[in-house]
């Protein structure tokens, strides 16, 4: 057995990420292998220092997703975090912090499915393990495996400055901006099979489409066509499985060829790892499906077998099997070369791990997994090796799967299931975009969602570097004059989230209070302020940071209405606390600041 580490370092970062392979070179089956802990650290700390260990949840699609967490750890304690269903951001996040009174550790996790990290403290330090739980499985002669990937940075002094520079690392090592550079542009799409598809037959037609680029192309500040599941026969999510057309729609190529005359890029949804009983590959590939006996059921109470009146399971194509890795990689290149696709959104509503459990024999629990990420990365990287202007936009159900691994690689343009539904009393979604935004923000740089309502207090709640715009632009009531003010807002503002990100309140789901945060540089950025629904604090004194200290700033300060007033204030002023005024609840304010 040869285990091999590669270790990258990032001296200006401070960080240092490292991958392990394992090979067996001998041609006999090797040992068993029941730990693997990629991440082994132990740490000294005198019994007398905090130890903090600090995070947010994974994605639930509820009010509760990406929630920050605090936990003090003891002497004595021990914490395990691992996330559920296969998916690496469900239940649970792959970055996280510790940190003592001065300094810490920023550290994230790659790995797509389920990865685990633990936290133990005794009297003379801590230790952090991670890697892949209850995994029992020997090598088979000559067989190769890769691992989860880990990035650990360090820290002293700002906690907030040191996730800046967490950011920054991101930005230009683990993302889509690597192959971009200064081309990188999240979507800003119109965005309406939530809204439209089940409700208008006509709407998943090819002149309904056509139609929505018109409307798009009327809304104004849109940069990209958004074909979500809509496309195939059978129609989403029974007809998941079909690559051939619903009916009529006649094929992408007129419709995007229609996006491009309009200066639109185009964007198309797929889910191939997910399959429905009956549909084309069901019936032309049986053979690279995982799937459960008729009635059998995953976890969650979900159908194994294909036949899910609910319509949420289905099998699931077996990226362990390279046959069916190479499949599904011309398949969809194909696509995306016949049909000029710009952005391929892929999405995942399956619980993968009961199949990949299924699979495993009793001496090789885990191995299924194992060769399941290698055949996603793969085809992942080869879509990306043969088309260099393509971006991916990851989707699995939501923010289910983003970790290291899937950032290096793509983007999150759906970063919750919550841009599903309008704002409602039970669904407080500008409430949660603003917690989203907050919590998020701290550690990736390229996430997005919708909006349903061109408000001012509801798009800047969504605001991001990208947005999708479930607009009603179908009814006659539509106020596009509205939609433009707004979505010219964020197209003025939307480059400052690859900026530096300061988080000015917490990340709650209380009502009571304002919700704060500012994206930017000592050059320019942007403040945006929520004074929420049972706030009764009409002004509030806010402290901006990341100013030079020796300028003045041009504030142009835009209301709820988005009535625009400017003024020069010194950066002393801004940074001591600068009072802004919001008259009534749930109204907001965006403040760009300017350097003179």
């Amino acid at each position: 057995m040869e285990f091999t580490i590669c270790m990258k370092q990032y001296p200006e970062f401070g960080a240092v990420d490292w991958q392990m392979t394992a090979t067996n070179h001998s041609d006999e089956p090797s040992r068993f292998l029941t730990e693997l802990d990629i991440a082994y650290l132990g740490i000294p700390l005198p019994p007398q220092e905090p130890l903090i260990h600090k995070g947010i949840q994974g994605d639930s699609c509820t009010g509760e997703s990406f929630l920050p967490f605090t936990n003090k750890v003891e002497i004595g304690d021990s914490i395990s975090i691992r996330p559920r269903n296969g998916k690496s951001s469900q239940g649970a996040f792959p970055f996280f912090d510790i940190c003592g009174s001065h300094d810490g550790l920023i550290c994230g996790i790659g790995w797509s499915g389920t990865w685990f990290y633990e936290l133990s403290r005794d009297k003379d330090g801590f230790i952090l393990k991670s890697g892949l739980p209850d995994v029992h499985f020997y090598m088979e002669p000559h067989e190769s495996l890769r691992f989860p990937r880990i990035l650990l940075m360090a820290y002293e002094g700002d906690a907030v400055a040191a996730h800046n520079r967490f950011r920054r690392l991101m930005k230009e090592h683990f993302s889509p901006k690597r192959r971009f550079g200064d081309q990188m542009k999240m979507p800003m799409a119109l965005q309406n099979f939530d809204r439209y598809s089940y409700k208008i037959p006509q709407w998943n037609t090819t002149s309904g489409q056509m139609q929505e680029i018109d409307y798009a192309e009327r809304c104004a500040y849109f940069d990209v066509y958004w074909m979500d599941a809509a496309w195939f026969a059978g129609g989403f999510p029974k007809g998941v499985g079909n690559y051939s057309f619903r009916e009529g729609l006649d094929g992408l190529s007129g419709i995007s060829k229609y996006a491009y005359e309009k200066g639109l890029r185009t964007m198309v949804w797929f889910e191939p790892e997910r399959v429905y009983r009956g549909t084309e590959t069901a019936r032309e590939h049986p053979e690279f499906l995982l799937q459960g006996e008729p009635g059998e059921e995953d976890a969650q109470g979900f159908c194994m077998d294909g036949i899910d009146p609910m319509g949420c399971a289905g099998m699931l194509l077996d990226l362990s099997n390279p046959e069916a890795v190479d499949w599904i990689t011309e398949l969809v290149a194909g696509f995306i070369e016949e049909k000029r696709i710009d952005i391929y959104r892929q999405d995942f509503n399956l619980y993968p791990d009961t199949y990949w459990a299924k699979k495993d024999s009793a001496d090789r629990k885990g191995i299924t997994e194992i060769k399941y990420m290698e055949g996603l990365y793969r085809f992942w990287d080869t879509l990306l090796e043969r088309f260099p202007h393509l971006l991916i936009d990851n989707c699995a159900s939501g923010g289910n799967r983003i970790d290291l691994e899937s950032c290096a690689r793509s983007v999150f343009c759906w970063r919750s299931d919550t841009g599903c539904y309008p704002a409602s009393e039970s669904m407080k979604t500008a409430l949660w975009n603003q917690n989203q935004n907050l919590a998020l923000s701290g550690y990736i740089v390229y996430h997005a969602i919708a909006s349903w309502d061109p408000s001012a207090y509801d798009m800047r709640s969504a605001m991001s570097n990208g947005l999708a715009g479930s607009f009603d632009v179908r009814s006659p009531a539509c106020d596009f004059e509205r939609i433009h003010v707004a979505l010219a807002e964020c197209e003025r503002l939307r480059k400052y989230w690859e900026e530096d990100f300061y988080p000015l309140s917490e990340a709650d789901l209380r009502e009571d209070h304002w919700s704060m945060c500012q994206f930017g540089s000592q050059d320019s950025g942007v403040l945006l302020a929520f004074r929420r629904e049972e706030d009764r604090e009409e002004r509030h004194t806010i402290a901006l940071q990341g100013l030079d200290m020796d300028s003045d700033y041009l504030l142009r300060i835009s209301d709820e209405e988005h009535h625009m007033a400017e003024r020069i204030v010194s950066a002393g002023s801004l940074a001591a606390g600068y009072a802004f005024e919001l008259k009534r609840p749930r109204s907001s304010l965006a403040v760009e600041y300017i350097r003179q």
